[in-house]
């Protein structure tokens, strides 16, 4: 299996041909750190993790794909399909070599590069900082009768679950 992305249920290779190459850069999100400067005092407050957690920007990642036995009509096919389906558009993709996640972030074509045997399409990928899981439902039917305890599968971002009832119920959470 080649390695490819899958973005808004297009799949890289299988569908459009590109053979990823060994550039991707995939760097991780940003932390925003919040710090205060007192005047007259060494250093500063550091209040970046006040709320309870490091919030995080937005992540950057950049693919650079070569287009699989083409023609230099071919590339211009390609450029044009890519370009359609891709650039501009905030989509939900995911890796195949991390299966099981989701992300999600706008798309752009950084660059095109043809020669005679072929070219090169680069795509760059302004995405949100946290991946989802695939198997995790965004709706919960849970039968509460007589009480459970029920632990949501979140990961290291922040959620606030929303809780619909079809009676009287008490709900706690955290004691």
């Amino acid at each position: 299996m080649a390695y490819q992305l899958t973005i808004g249920g297009v799949s890289t290779y299988d569908d459009l041909g590109l053979l990823i190459t060994s550039d991707a850069e995939m760097d991780p999100p940003a932390p925003k750190t919040y710090t205060v400067d007192v005047p007259g005092s060494d250093g500063v407050i550091d209040l970046t993790q006040f709320a309870g957690d490091v919030a995080f920007g937005q992540r950057t990642q950049s693919f650079a794909f070569r287009v699989r036995g083409s023609s230099p009509s071919g590339f211009e096919r390609a450029k044009t399909q890519v370009s359609r389906l891709f650039h501009g558009r905030r989509l939900p993709f995911s890796l195949s070599w991390d299966a099981g996640w989701t992300y999600t972030g706008r798309w752009a074509i950084d660059s095109y590069a043809t020669s005679r045997t072929g070219g090169t399409i680069v795509l760059k990928v302004t995405a949100d900082p946290y991946k989802v899981r695939d198997d995790s439902p965004l709706t919960w039917l849970i039968n509460a009768a007589g009480g459970v305890t029920l632990t949501l599968p979140v990961g290291r971002k922040r959620v606030c679950p929303t809780i619909q009832v079809q009676r009287t119920t008490l709900v706690s959470h955290d004691g």
